[in-house]
Formats: C-alpha cells, sequence, structure tokens
C-alpha cells in the first residue's frame, strides 16, 4: 500500500513543479495569513501568539497555522508559492494514507479495499483539482478521515485511547473551519458508541497508558487553541457563516430555492466531482443493489462492523445532501469533506457481494479514472465534458500579468502606505486578478522585515459593492494612488457582475469619470495585457 500511495502521490508534485497558476481571491486570503504568521515569530513570539487568535477573524485558522510553516521552504523549492501547496500535497497523502489504514483494519486486512478507496479518493475530480488550491477544504478532508479512522479502530482500541482519539477530533475539527463537524457527526457517533460499550465489557480502560495520557495533552493544547479562537472571533464568524449560507454571498454564489431543488441540485451535480459521470450511474446502481440486496435477504458478505461502518458513511452522505440544501451557497468545492463518506459506501457494496472479480474491476475501473483525470491536468488530452477540472498552467501568462501590474503599482517611494484600487470584476477572468491577490503578491514580494507600501482595496467600498453609485466619490475620497480597470474599449463587461460597482449600470459611469478627470493620468499600456489599463492620482506625491 505504501508503494501505491507514494504513486497516487507523485502526479501531485510535478504539478506543483510546473505550474505557474497564481492564487485567487480565499487561497491569496489564506496564503498572506501564513506569511504574516512566520515573519510575525520572526520578530516577537508575544506578538505572533496575538496574531495567531487575530489574523482571521472570519475564518477558522488550522490552515493557517500550518501553513506557516511551510513558508520557509519557498527559498528551496522556488516561491513561497508552491511551498503552501506542498502543505496541501502533504494534508491530501495523509488523508488517503489514514483512509487506507482505516478500511485495512475494516475489511480484515483484505488487500482490495484500502487500494479501492484510495483510488476512489484519489482519482475523484474535485480531489484532484482541490489539490491545486491552497484552501480549507483539504484539511477539512482531513478532520473528516480522521472521524473515519477511528470508527475503524475502535471496536478494537481501549475506550481510553478511542475517548482521547475523539476529544482531538472534536477539538481540531470547529478550527479547520466553522462546518466541520457536519462530516464527522456518524462516524463519531459510531466510535463513541463503541467505547461505551468496550467500557461495559472491560474493567481497565487503560487511562494511565502513556499513549492515552500523550492523546489527552494533545487534546486540551488544541481545545484550548479553538476555545480561544472562537471566544475572540465567535460574533465576527457567525455572522460570515449565516452571509454565506442563507445572506447575500450566499445568493451571490448559490440560489435562493426550495429544499427539493436544492437537493435536486446537489444530487445533479455529484457527478464530474467525484466521479466521471459516465462511471456513476453504474456506481448508484451497485450501492443501490447492494442495499437492496441486504434488507431482502439478510446476507451479507462483509464483515459485521464493515456494514456498520458503511451504514455511518451512508447516513452522513445523506445528513450532509440535507444541511446542503437548505442552504444558498453552491460552491462546488464545499462538497469535498463528503467524499471519503462516499468512498466508503461504495467499498462496503463491494465487499458486500464478496466478489475478488467485482473487488477486481472496481479497482481497475478507478486506476482507470485516476489516470484519465491527471492525463487531463496535464494537458494529454481534453477533458471529460462536464468534470471539474483545472489543468496546470505551463506558461504563466495570468501571473505574470498580475506580477506586472503589483510591481508597476505598489512599489512608489513614501513614508505613507497608499491605497489602490482594482476595479475589475471576478467575472472578468476570475478573482485571480482581484485586490486579495494583490495583497498577497504585495505582502509576499516585500521580504521578511519591510511592509508592503500599498494595499489595495475593492471600488464601491468593499467586495459587495455597498457603495457602488458612490464608487467614484469614494476613489477621489480615499486619495486612491493607482486605479487598475479593463479598458470597455477592448474588452466587454461581462453579462453578469458579482460586484454591483462594476456591473453594466455602473461601470460606464465609473470609467467616463476616470477617463476624464484631470485627478488621474493612463499609464503607458501593459505589454502582457494593453487591455488591463492603469491610471495613477498625479495630484499627490
Amino acid at each position: 500500500m505504501s508503494i501505491l500511495l507514494v504513486a497516487i502521490a507523485l502526479p501531485g508534485l510535478f504539478r506543483i513543479a510546473l505550474s505557474r497558476t497564481p492564487f485567487a481571491g480565499d487561497e491569496s486570503q489564506y496564503a498572506r495569513a501564513s506569511i504574516e504568521l512566520f515573519r510575525s515569530f520572526a520578530r516577537s513570539p508575544l506578538g505572533w501568539l496575538h496574531l495567531l487568535i487575530t489574523i482571521s477573524p472570519y475564518k477558522p485558522s488550522a490552515l493557517v497555522w500550518l501553513g506557516q510553516f511551510f513558508v520557509p521552504l519557498g527559498s528551496y523549492v522556488g516561491s513561497v508559492d508552491k511551498a503552501l501547496l506542498l502543505c496541501i500535497w502533504c494534508i491530501q497523502v495523509l488523508t488517503l494514507g489514514l483512509l487506507a489504514s482505516a478500511l485495512w483494519k475494516i475489511s480484515g486486512r483484505q488487500l482490495g479495499q484500502p487500494v479501492l478507496i484510495m483510488l476512489i479518493c484519489a482519482s475523484a475530480p474535485l480531489f484532484v483539482t482541490l489539490g491545486s488550491y491552497y484552501m480549507v477544504e483539504s484539511i477539512q478532508t482531513l478532520a473528516a478521515v480522521w472521524f473515519i479512522f477511528i470508527m475503524a479502530h475502535a471496536h478494537r482500541w481501549s475506550p481510553a485511547l478511542t475517548l482521547s482519539l475523539l476529544f482531538v477530533g472534536s477539538a481540531y475539527a470547529p478550527l479547520t473551519k466553522q462546518t466541520t463537524p457536519l462530516f464527522c457527526f456518524w462516524p463519531g457517533l459510531i466510535a463513541l458508541l463503541c467505547a461505551l460499550h468496550r467500557a461495559r465489557t472491560r474493567h481497565d480502560w487503560e487511562w494511565q497508558s502513556p499513549g492515552v495520557m500523550i492523546v489527552w495533552i494533545a487534546g486540551v493544547v488544541i481545545a484550548a487553541a479553538t476555545s480561544m479562537w472562537y471566544w475572540r472571533n465567535w460574533k465576527t464568524s457567525m455572522a460570515y457563516v449565516i452571509a454565506n449560507t442563507r445572506g447575500p454571498l450566499g445568493v451571490m454564489w448559490g440560489k435562493e430555492d426550495s429544499f427539493a431543488g436544492a437537493l435536486i441540485y446537489w444530487l445533479g451535480i455529484l457527478p464530474g466531482k467525484f466521479i466521471l459521470p459516465g462511471l456513476a450511474p453504474v456506481m448508484l446502481g451497485l450501492v443501490a443493489a447492494a442495499i437492496f440486496h441486504r434488507a431482502v435477504t439478510g446476507r451479507d458478505h462483509a464483515r459485521p462492523y464493515f456494514s456498520i461502518c458503511g451504514a455511518a458513511a451512508l447516513l452522513q452522505v445523506v445528513t450532509v445532501l440535507i444541511v446542503f440544501s437548505f442552504n444558498f451557497n453552491r460552491e462546488l468545492r464545499f462538497l469535498l469533506p463528503m467524499l471519503p463518506s462516499a468512498a466508503l459506501v461504495v467499498c462496503w457494496s463491494v465487499a458486500h457481494f464478496g466478489s475478488r472479480l467485482l473487488t477486481g474491476l472496481a479497482v481497475i475501473v478507478f486506476a482507470g479514472q485516476l489516470g484519465l483525470i491527471w492525463g487531463c491536468v496535464f494537458h494529454m488530452w481534453l477533458p471529460p465534458p462536464h468534470v471539474f477540472l483545472r489543468g496546470i498552467d505551463h506558461d504563466g501568462q495570468d501571473a505574470r500579468l498580475f506580477e506586472s501590474i503589483v510591481a508597476r503599482t505598489c512599489y512608489d517611494a513614501t513614508p505613507l502606505r497608499y491605497v489602490n484600487i482594482i476595479a475589475i470584476d471576478p467575472a472578468f477572468r476570475g478573482d485571480w486578478l482581484a485586490p486579495e491577490p494583490a495583497n498577497y503578491v504585495a505582502t509576499r514580494n516585500a521580504g521578511p522585515t519591510n511592509a508592503p507600501t500599498c494595499v489595495y482595496g475593492y471600488a464601491g467600498g468593499d467586495f459587495s459593492g455597498e457603495r457602488a453609485d458612490r464608487a467614484w466619490d469614494d476613489v477621489v475620497s480615499q486619495n486612491v494612488r493607482y486605479v487598475i480597470t479593463i479598458d470597455p474599449g477592448v474588452y466587454t463587461i461581462p453579462s453578469k457582475t458579482y460586484h454591483p460597482a462594476l456591473d453594466a449600470k455602473h461601470f460606464p459611469s465609473f470609467w467616463s469619470e476616470l477617463e476624464r478627470s484631470p485627478l488621474f493620468r493612463a499609464e503607458p499600456p501593459l505589454p502582457e495585457d494593453p487591455g488591463i489599463r492603469i491610471f495613477r492620482r498625479v495630484d499627490r506625491n
């Protein structure tokens, strides 16, 4: 299994080495926070402790805390971006390793099952794609797998060990993201029930075991860190969750819909995210056949505890889909932590029939899917239709353009930090061409002992563009130094925009004011893209 895990992991390393895709909005927030934490520790450990709690008031900080230790690797691997993606790579490798260990135990040490679950997860288009993003979904998935790992061993472990590991997982899961406990509930409950059952039949819980004591100490430390973060940021983080699930931001990235409509949507997009669309009906039919056969005949070739774990995984999938169907937000990446539970259900379905031939065919099918998906990532052939996948960026054209924009606008000699505005909607080319990525690049390039001389903001006040009708007045009143935008004579304004200040109603007026204003002068066109325009304020030093 170790050899297979290495083979599965190698393409991810090659992708990190070859790709030059710039970080997008959320990625840049996490990356910038990781850099600032690392540099803060070098300057002042006491200030670093305070920054651990305050640097990310909206989003829990597990990824940021872990990623800071990968920042210094940037000098060895070529860039901080690659170093941070190595953090995600390590998380995904550990995720697959824990899953393999769990299935090895659940299946009674049948080699086919751990191989199968690794291939199912590693070949899922969503898993492969998010391996190239510095985002929290990968560490969320690791937290969910941690509970599956405990569940797999709970019927053999001492009650004290199971309870201590559940405590560690329960303390850590909310630190990865507010919604992570949702993906851990049923495996955690089965593990807890197993621990309580074994406690009734054992006189010795083994509380004094050195391993258990070490785990409890680690759990207390993690619980303290999680509690401090939520105590400091509870109101802010909960308001952010509400806004992104049932509020205006949720609608922006999704749709107001009925429960039934939302459930149909989530069920409909699973093919292409977890599995190739052509294979989805086959796997769904296999799962349905196994459940029907088990219900009708009562026979099951899987081990009894395997069936219990499979039922818990199925309940976990159903629970997540029901909860998601009450939300407006339809970000596809939010599904990733559900993948291990879905994969476990498929593994149980194969084990239920007790056929080595069926197991071998399933392994071959998902090995083929793995090769196909990575072939698409490396542009060896075209991506299959309706598959959520991002290929590697060989030429780095977007990265060069963005580096050029930051180089032109963030290094004016000035004793005071100045403000720049990026007035480009994410619908134009994606949210990598936005203020948060620019702030990250400026911070990254400023060096370990210097702060960037500029800060980038949005037209209309913030991302939601609450002051869209006063976007130009804000530019003037804030003494903005540079405005970066698109030339409507070169590019057409997107028909659907996320930022109200940049829609077809407001942007023409904003552009007209910018073009004729005596306060700003157009800079020479960027050689990387003349349609991206930079205007510099001329009445300020």
